[in-house]
């Protein structure tokens, strides 16, 4: 593959192409003056071009995780946290509630009555230091404990 390589670079440069066929002897000699010019001077020794192994980019590469990580450091620094999330209705382990008949889930920053221990279906029962309060959604028993 080399070699064809060799000769694909050579053909493809006049210059080089000239070069070669000047050497071989097709410059219009006849075929003495060729065989005396191939006995004065030795045939010249074809080149062979040194192939180059790809080299892998780790420079590219080790600046573009720089830049990666100085752009989310600075979205980092220019943005602000984000408000707490705001009651979506569905109960969980963990929800501040507003007890009345139905538990009904409230922000914990400000007054609640209760924190949701657990989630049980209806034909089951509450733990024994759990009040049992209906979810207002209709998914079942809201296991709380009263805050004080």
């Amino acid at each position: 593959m080399a070699e064809v390589n060799e000769a694909w670079r050579v053909l493809g440069d006049p210059v080089r192409r000239r070069n070669y066929d000047s050497a071989l002897g097709d410059d219009g000699a006849s075929p003495q003056q060729r065989a005396t010019a191939s006995t004065a001077q030795p045939a010249p020794e074809p080149v062979v071009a040194q192939l180059l192994t790809p080299r892998f980019p780790w420079r590219f590469l080790l600046a573009m995780a720089g830049a990666g990580v100085a752009l989310v450091l600075v979205g980092a620094a220019l943005t602000k946290p984000g408000d707490p999330a705001k009651p979506d209705g569905l109960l969980r382990s963990g929800d501040c509630v507003a007890l009345g008949v139905d538990a009904v889930e409230v922000a914990c920053t400000g007054p609640y009555d209760a924190v949701v221990r657990s989630l049980v279906p209806f034909d089951q029962q509450c733990p024994a230091d759990t009040q049992p309060y209906r979810d207002r959604q209709g998914m079942g028993v809201a296991c709380v404990v009263t805050e004080g």
